[in-house]
């Protein structure tokens, strides 16, 4: 495939997913035509009209130049049934790996998706490990590249997008003598929120003026006396000013890939407290400065808050140069385009 062509690119992936909106943007950027494929909520029919038509369009020799499925779940075994496009790309999500090596249904759909693949993309050569350990047929078709970070997450406190950060910070109830907490994951057992928030509660015990932020809750949540707030993903912008205002911020999942998030924080300044895995030793081997936090996790974690203080300047400063140098996010995206079009 030519890369100067325009080609039409289905991504079979969840329409609710800010994962999705950046890759339909990347493929729009470079002039191609990217169309969503969803089985999220309220799209079962959408889904049936794209599988109609897709069967026609078969039959006609027309369909999408790539196909690039978004994990190893639903979404993989919707594509099952899709028109295969000429070049077939499937990016794992770290979780539904994880989810897949347990066998059953999942691991013959993981099996299945990862056989049609002419190329597998993951953020972190440990999950590229992983995948060719369970699933030897991606040996010679993964290859690892990152996702980059929106320059939204390297302007300077003061800055046009980030002068807000002040009253977010202050609608938060967090005042000036608080050290400020984001556990950003989600609030589900992938990224261990329990063991957070209870390191989170011991750690408050001896240190008063911690305050948490947990993402990922359906409904804001203030639970003022204990120190927590509870709020739902947020968008970007708000993302990226919670990161500039917060003095540390917790990834402590037993698993995970090159996460976006985390270096969303790093280049926001923030102090990292990452549980000890593969993926996050890659980030530190970068140069990225993070503490590695090894089990058990809740002790650890626990006197990781109790001692914590806020990034200094120069490692702040070191941490943005980094990011960008390594994780310009347009730079990124426009390679991860290129190998989802180009035949190596």
């Amino acid at each position: 495939m030519s890369p100067e062509r325009q080609f039409l690119v289905r991504l079979v992936a969840p329409s609710n997913s800010a994962h999705t909106r950046l890759w339909a943007e990347a493929f729009l950027l470079q002039g191609h035509r990217p169309e969503v494929v969803s089985l999220s909520r309220g799209q079962a029919l959408g889904f049936l009209g794209k599988l109609f038509t897709g069967v026609v369009a078969s039959l006609f020799h027309r369909g999408p130049a790539v196909t690039v499925v978004h994990s190893l779940g639903k979404h993989a075994l919707a594509s099952l049934v899709l028109p295969r496009g000429r070049r077939h790309v499937v990016v794992p999500w770290g979780s539904e790996v994880v989810a897949a090596q347990s066998g059953g249904l999942r691991a013959w759909v993981a099996r299945r998706a990862l056989m049609r693949a002419d190329l597998v993309l993951v953020t972190s050569q440990s999950m590229a490990d992983m995948l060719a350990e369970s699933w030897p047929v991606t040996r010679d078709v993964t290859r690892v590249i990152s996702w980059g970070v929106d320059d939204l997450f390297l302007d300077e406190p003061g800055s046009s997008s980030a002068s807000s950060t002040g009253s977010l910070r202050r609608r938060l109830g967090v005042g000036d003598g608080e050290l400020l907490v984001v556990a950003p994951r989600g609030t589900g057992a992938t990224y261990r929120s329990d063991e957070v928030r209870k390191a989170f509660m011991v750690a408050r015990a001896r240190r008063a003026n911690l305050r948490l932020v947990v993402l990922g809750a359906d409904t804001a949540v203030m639970k003022a006396s204990e120190g927590e707030v509870l709020l739902p993903y947020l968008p970007k912008r708000e993302l990226a000013q919670l990161f500039a205002d917060a003095d540390v911020v917790v990834s402590i999942p037993r698993w995970d890939q090159r996460s976006t998030t985390v270096l969303q924080a790093a280049a926001s300044g923030t102090r990292l407290l990452l549980s000890d895995i593969g993926a996050y030793r890659e980030i530190v081997a970068l140069g990225i400065e993070a503490t590695l936090l090894a089990d058990p996790i809740v002790p650890a974690l626990t006197t990781a808050l109790v001692e914590a203080v806020p990034l200094a300047d120069e490692s702040v400063g070191h941490n943005r140069a980094v990011i960008r140098q390594h994780e310009n996010q347009q730079r990124q995206m426009e390679r991860v385009v290129h190998m989802c079009i180009t035949r190596s």
